[in-house]
């Protein structure tokens, strides 16, 4: 996919995400690519005004953080390993805001 990325993320030594990887954990670093695709979609054609340009290139931020996310993925499994969260969490944001008296 050619790339819509302005010179500031081109003139690096490291990819970003490269960056944030070897600071978090697999799992956090899955959060993060999920994350990331997902606020591309969101902010769809918002930043900066509504046009097919500002939507085309935040459909393809998007791709991009969901192939990194499948190459990722795949590469574990080709590794024969699993990704999983050590400890369950709540299947909705909001049973992490539950009031004291609603519990």
């Amino acid at each position: 996919m050619e790339s819509d990325d302005p010179k500031h993320y081109k003139d690096k030594d490291i990819e970003t995400w490269d960056a944030i990887h070897s600071q978090v954990s697999d799992e956090e670093f899955i959060g993060y690519l999920k994350g990331s695709a997902a606020k591309h979609l969101f902010r769809f054609g918002s930043k900066g005004g509504l046009t097919i340009e500002k939507a085309i290139m935040d459909t393809k931020k998007s791709i991009k953080y969901l192939s990194k996310l499948l190459n990722f993925l795949e590469w574990h499994r080709k590794q024969g390993n699993r990704v999983q969260e050590e400890k369950p969490k709540p299947s909705n944001v909001r049973n992490l805001f539950k009031d004291k008296d609603n519990e």
